[in-house]
């Protein structure tokens, strides 16, 4: 997960090219391309992960998951076809602090 957000935060199309400075617009994409592949095969384990232990996850927590599960659906329907809009299928940011304060 952290790995995947440092790829995205450094890397991603609308993102600043270090911390602290505003967003950017990138036009070459080239990194962009290689490392959306490497959050693609990071999704595929965190995808599995989610799904073999959703009965251990507690309730109130599963609707978050829920959505991690549908941003990485929607992120890889992006990386078949560029077209494909995930911005409502966003990482849900909760899940950070739900990890970090149950890990």
């Amino acid at each position: 997960m952290d790995d995947n957000y440092r790829m995205f935060s450094k890397f991603g199309p609308n993102s600043g090219s270090s911390e602290g400075l505003p967003k950017i617009v990138r036009h070459d994409l080239g990194i962009w391309y290689q490392v959306r592949n490497k959050i693609s095969e990071n999704n595929k384990k965190i995808e599995y992960l989610i799904k073999e232990n959703m009965t251990a996850i507690p309730f109130e927590f599963r609707p978050a998951f829920i959505q991690w599960l549908d941003h990485i659906d929607a992120f890889n329907a992006h990386i078949i076809d560029d077209k494909a809009d995930y911005s409502r299928n966003q990482f849900p940011r909760d899940i950070s602090a739900i990890i970090s304060r149950h890990a």
